[in-house]
C-alpha cells in the first residue's frame, strides 16, 4: 500500500482524463455548426419543386403565415401521420 499522498495522486489522475476529455468535447460542441450541409438554390428548388408558393431570393419557399400558425401546435408525430396518409392517398 502507498501513502495517503500517493493514493490521492492516483485518484486525481483517474479523474483528470475524463475531465479533460469532457472539456475538449464541450469545446468542440460549442463551435460545431447545427446545419451539417446546405443546398444550393437550384438543389433547393428541385427538392421542393411541388411547392405552390412564392420563393425567397435564395430559393426557400414562402409559406403563408396562416399555414405556419395552424402548424404551430402540431407534434412531429401528427405531421408524420398526415404526411403518410396524404402519400398513401395518391
Amino acid at each position: 500500500m502507498g501513502s495517503a499522498v500517493e493514493l490521492e495522486m492516483i485518484s486525481i489522475t483517474r479523474l483528470a482524463f475524463p475531465l479533460l476529455a469532457a472539456s475538449i468535447l464541450g469545446l468542440f460542441a460549442s463551435v460545431a455548426e447545427g446545419q451539417v450541409f446546405t443546398l444550393s438554390k437550384q438543389e433547393l428548388t428541385d427538392y421542393t419543386s411541388q411547392n405552390p408558393f412564392e420563393r425567397f431570393p435564395d430559393g426557400r419557399p414562402k409559406v403563408p403565415d396562416e399555414i405556419i400558425d395552424r402548424a404551430r401546435g402540431l407534434s412531429n408525430h401528427s405531421t408524420t401521420v398526415v404526411r403518410l396518409l396524404v402519400a398513401a392517398a395518391r
